[in-house]
């Protein structure tokens, strides 16, 4: 129980008359503790860009080799806080203002930690799967002979392209005689 009550004590009544001035008057200081959680998670995020310009002030002034220590003994929070609160320092101030003035430091910090463009090993590739079926090993065993003089090591695709194209371009047509 606490100095108020219990939330079942204050909120008896049954759901479905839950109408009148003492429930708009609940909903009311609900909305209002919601829309200061909301304010405080801007707020924290303006105080966060705030401490990551100190800190890059003080990094520039310190030189190098002297700013992690100084971190570590004379402020209240480790290293990755603070090249955290750098990087949004950096980052934001690129921004423009109008664009970030609604982020709160959880959103804020969400935008940091989305590549501005994902890569090449985290991109869809374009795969096309053929199945080579070899009549012996000895086939098979020249097959990834030949790609490996062609240094086709890594991605035998080019490879396998030009040495079709040559094929083509020296078979006779199809349909000439």
């Amino acid at each position: 129980m606490t100095a108020c009550g219990t939330v079942e004590q204050e909120f008896s009544a049954p759901t479905s008359g839950a109408k009148g001035p003492g429930f708009r008057h609940e909903a009311e200081r609900i909305n209002a503790a919601h829309a200061a959680v909301v304010a405080a998670e801007r707020d924290a995020l303006r105080h966060a860009v705030r401490a990551g310009a100190l800190l890059e002030a003080m990094k520039g002034r310190l030189g190098h080799g002297r700013f992690l220590p100084w971190i570590a003994e004379h402020c209240d929070f480790g290293e990755r806080t603070a090249q955290l609160y750098m990087q949004l320092a950096r980052e934001l101030g690129k921004r423009n203002p109008k664009r970030v003035s609604d982020l709160t430091l959880r959103a804020a910090i969400a935008l940091l930690r989305v590549p501005a463009q994902r890569p090449p090993w985290l991109r869809p590739s374009r795969c096309l799967v053929i199945r080579v079926a070899f009549g012996t090993s000895a086939e098979r065993a020249r097959y990834f002979q030949l790609l490996r003089q062609l240094r086709a090591v890594a991605n035998p695709v080019p490879v396998l392209l030009r040495g079709l194209e040559l094929q083509c371009a020296s078979a006779p047509a199809a349909g000439a005689a």
